[in-house]
């Protein structure tokens, strides 16, 4: 993991050198599965589950790698199934040399990366339902069958950020305190306007309903938001149902705790380097 930090050219100031802890997962995803064969399904932890998520589906697939691909550049780690540890090691010794070849890349850069090296062993998991109209044109046809063949085998969306970031917003972290709702993700494939979500009771989590009624279940949704309240304890349903019945997009919120967190470590930030230059010039 040294080497993987060390060959890193992203700030190691931004967030606790975020983007090395998110390369470094594989790594660390590697060593779990030397004790733990596997097979494993690693979530991050910005993930909420439907009681229904159907973890059974990947045990009966032959592929060693799933995980969402969002555009021509992104997959996402949001669910990464891996089948054997040898799959495991495999990711990461691939990730290890990529930041070798990119020292500004990141771990969703190297997952599509890893996934065009290797279709045969990928299996993508469904972003979206199987009716063309609800992706953009540039979408790859032959990623589009897999996202259709992927929606019909487990019955409904795994969320790699599209209905997560669409419908519960940005990480507020990203613009002082100000998170949007109602945006795309920029380059990615899935037309999110195109849905609109209810609560359904029978499974306390939502469904999406498309422009022609169709109803899609959702097993997960990637909230970059990170509203602790959808991750109380016995909470997210009463979040979920409070959420979607009041929302309008598109909109701005401003996070009145992440705006005051920010500016207060701005001043401290400031407040440090003042002092070091009073210092200084004494």
């Amino acid at each position: 993991m040294k080497d993987i930090e060390s060959g890193l050219a992203h700030p190691r100031n931004f967030r606790r050198n975020f983007w090395f802890s998110a390369i470094a997962r594989f790594d660390a995803l590697e060593q779990f599965m030397k004790k733990v064969e596997g097979p494993v399904i690693h979530f991050e932890s910005d993930i909420l589950i439907a009681q229904d998520f159907p973890f059974q589906k990947f045990n009966s697939q032959d592929f060693d790698f799933s995980f969402p691909i969002t555009s021509r550049e992104r997959g996402i780690a949001s669910t990464l199934f891996l089948a054997k540890k040898e799959a495991a090691t495999e990711l990461a010794d691939f990730a290890a040399n990529q930041v070798k070849v990119n020292p500004m890349t990141s771990d969703m850069l190297i997952l599509r990366a890893f996934y065009d090296e290797n279709p045969d062993k990928c299996s993508v998991l469904p972003i979206g339902p199987d009716s063309f109209s609800n992706y953009r044109e540039t979408q790859e046809s032959s990623l589009y069958q897999k996202y259709a063949t992927a929606y019909r085998e487990y019955g409904g969306v795994i969320d790699g950020n599209d209905f997560g970031v669409y419908f519960f917003g940005t990480d507020p972290r990203n613009a002082r305190g100000r998170m949007f709702l109602g945006q795309e993700v920029a380059l990615n494939y899935l037309r999110t306007s195109n849905f609109r979500l209810i609560y359904n009771t029978e499974r306390r989590f939502v469904d999406a309903v498309d422009l022609e009624g169709n109803r899609i279940k959702i097993y997960s949704l990637h909230l970059t938001s990170k509203n602790p309240h959808a991750f109380s304890f016995n909470g997210e349903s009463a979040y979920l149902k409070r959420h979607i019945s009041r929302e309008k997009y598109p909109k701005e919120v401003l996070v009145f705790r992440i705006f005051v967190s920010q500016a207060l470590q701005a001043l401290s930030s400031r407040t440090r380097r003042i002092f070091t230059l009073f210092k200084g010039s004494r």
